[in-house]
């Protein structure tokens, strides 16, 4: 089944309500430096420091650009991130989240070169240190 029908056939069945696909047997797009620019400008101004971890708003400046976290089968990200331990430990520092990416293209959405690269760690005053930017 081609790409095309399998995404046509999860839509029927799953369907989504932005009617998302990509393309993952195409060939990989890099994001073009200006639009990553504008991104992680906006990603900046969010803040570095949250009550929670805002992913609506991270992955909603990322959908404003036509840009899309996606997971292994070109789905739209779905799941839950934790914090990985109090900032300056080994453990908050090993560890950053990757984020696969798909861009728009003339042709529909394709997995992208680029990543959102996000680590998350506690202060301790329980505040949640964030830092996100696209490769």
């Amino acid at each position: 089944m081609s790409w095309y029908k399998r995404s046509q056939y999860i839509q029927d069945v799953y369907p989504t309500k932005d009617n998302f696909m990509v393309n993952l047997r195409g060939k990989t797009k890099a994001i073009d430096s200006s639009r990553k620019n504008a991104i992680n400008k906006e990603l900046h101004a969010l803040g570095s420091y949250f009550k929670d971890i805002p992913l609506d708003e991270i992955f909603g400046i990322l959908k404003s650009h036509d840009v899309w976290p996606i997971q292994e089968d070109g789905t739209p990200w779905s799941g839950f991130v934790t914090v990985q331990g109090e900032c300056g430990s080994e453990k908050a520092t090993q560890s950053p989240m990757m984020f696969d990416l798909a861009v728009k293209g003339q042709l529909g959405y394709l997995p992208s070169r680029n990543k959102l690269i996000m680590t998350a760690c506690t202060m301790p005053s329980g505040t949640i240190e964030i830092v996100v930017y696209v490769s």
